[in-house]
């Protein structure tokens, strides 16, 4: 089928519907985004009769079912099962015991999981309650509910069937007990799973919420802001805080918790993890000023720790008009500065700071992914996290892509580490770290031809003097230009003669 694109001209008379998009669901709703979507919006305008984009925006203000349309269109719903299992883990082992003993015999625990896409998250959530409690239990003990913007994605959920990469980091052991084989290869979870979870639109934007949200207990709000402009952001959280029932805990993604620290509830730690919590008496704190509260019980408000150093908090900044501000260029040059001299917790904290103050700064993020990523396999799924995050907002950024490839191979998947480093030689042909890496998964594969090809791109690039742009600026390579040239003229001369 042809990909209708937008000329310039076509898209000269878009930001009211950009603007429309935006007031509507809070989403950044880019220019180049909108032009991609030029084949659904001019169907829909053919299809009711708009002569004009001006036309189309009167039309969806007045027509609910065709702004779902061009909704369903934008949404992305990329994701997959037991997704940062260390929250998975603490929900069930800790949280959901805690919760259980607030509440009578008769009242269930109520857990909602927002954006919730095609129902992932609600379903590994699911999966924990049976693997501690049994099925019969978890369906008389808790009320789970997944809550998305998306029509089409909660259809799918409702269904419960997926293909492989939804089980990309899932137990096998996981993947027998609660999924059957389903057509073309694909995975159905099985009917008693499926019923333990209820699906609901909703636009965690506009409020009142429905009736049967109120009143939560866990609510999960997961790789989902990224989405959205900081005052959208800021307004779903307020209107997430206020369905808590008070001593109620919301989870956010690690690499959002910073950027979700609004005062609003307590920022607290449990084992390693960060969420949120909702103080016993009284709403949720609403002003910015003062610390945030602290939450009774084992749940003692934590203040931020140097990834380093847990328990330690990290020194607070100066207040702002004691010093000119320095941009977020200069503090992220401090941070790789910091790393550079083998001071990671300070230049992670560091991180974690310009982080929260500027959220939508994606360089920060892919310098603490490098970070993550130079501390070794127990830090490799956050490095992960923050590389998808970042690709959510700007799908070409080198760095990310570089990132992901890395990881993917020291976590001895080649095919990922392949698509990735593909990514990156497709947007940017010179890059010889992508070939290099490249050229050793092919020569592991056995594919000579592949190889040499890769190998001697490599040499080219470093013959014209290409090495300083790996697109890593701030990451550590273990071998100089010289012995990168070395290193594949081997290759070509002995091994893949």
């Amino acid at each position: 089928m042809r990909t209708v694109r937008a000329t310039a001209a076509e898209t000269a008379d878009w930001p009211p519907l950009e603007t429309l998009l935006r007031r509507k669901t809070g989403w950044r709703v880019k220019r180049e985004t909108l032009t991609k979507l030029a084949g659904p919006i001019q169907l829909l305008m053919t299809r009711k009769g708009l002569p004009d984009r001006a036309a189309l925006v009167r039309h969806l203000e007045q027509d609910p079912d065709a702004l779902q349309e061009i909704v369903d269109a934008l949404t992305v719903n990329e994701t997959y099962f037991f997704r940062e299992p260390a929250q998975i883990d603490l929900f069930s082992r800790v949280l959901v015991p805690e919760m259980l003993d607030r509440k009578s015999a008769t009242e269930p625990v109520r857990i909602l999981s927002a954006g919730c896409a095609t129902g992932e998250e609600p379903y590994s959530l699911a999966i924990a309650l049976a693997e501690r409690y049994g099925v019969s239990q978890a369906r008389d003990r808790f009320r789970l509910i997944g809550v998305d913007i998306d029509r089409m994605a909660l259809d799918k959920a409702r269904k419960g069937v997926y293909g492989r990469g939804a089980f990309r980091r899932l137990d096998a052991a996981l993947l027998e007990r609660y999924f059957e084989p389903a057509d073309q290869g694909r995975r159905a979870i099985r009917p008693e799973i499926r019923r333990l979870v209820a699906f609901k639109q909703c636009n965690l934007l506009e409020t009142p919420y429905p009736d049967d949200l109120a009143a939560m207990d866990v609510v999960f709000y997961r790789n989902v802001s990224i989405y959205f402009e900081p005052e959208a952001r800021r307004r779903i959280f307020r209107n997430l805080s206020e369905i808590l029932v008070p001593d109620g805990r919301l989870v956010v993604s690690a690499t959002e918790t910073l950027s979700h620290n609004f005062h609003l509830l307590s920022l607290m730690e449990v084992d390693g993890v960060f969420l949120y919590g909702k103080k016993t008496a009284g709403p949720a704190t609403r002003g910015g000023s003062g610390p945030p509260p602290r939450a009774p019980g084992p749940f003692a408000a934590a203040p931020v720790l140097k990834p380093e150093q847990t328990g330690n908090p990290v020194p607070a900044a100066p207040p702002a008009a004691a010093e000119t501000p320095k941009s977020v260029n200069a503090r992220r040059r401090e941070a790789r500065d910091l790393a550079a001299a083998k001071s990671y917790g300070a230049a992670l904290a560091a991180l974690d700071g310009l982080m929260a103050e500027a959220p939508d700064y994606l360089p920060a993020r892919t310098l603490k992914a490098a970070l993550l990523l130079n501390r070794g396999p127990a830090h490799r799924d956050a490095a992960r996290q923050l590389c998808e995050s970042v690709l959510a907002q700007d799908s070409w950024c080198i760095e990310a892509l570089l990132i992901l490839g890395i990881a993917a191979r020291a976590g001895d998947d080649p095919e990922t580490a392949a698509k990735w480093f593909k990514s990156v030689v497709y947007h940017q042909t010179d890059n010889w770290l992508a070939h290099f890496y490249l050229a050793g998964i092919f020569k592991a594969k056995g594919q000579t031809e592949a190889a040499r090809r890769e190998y001697a791109i490599v040499v080219r690039l470093m013959e014209k003097g290409r090495f300083p742009d790996h697109g890593l600026p701030f990451f550590h390579l273990a071998f100089s230009q010289e012995e990168i040239i070395h290193l594949c003229r081997e290759n070509l001369r002995r091994e893949l003669r």
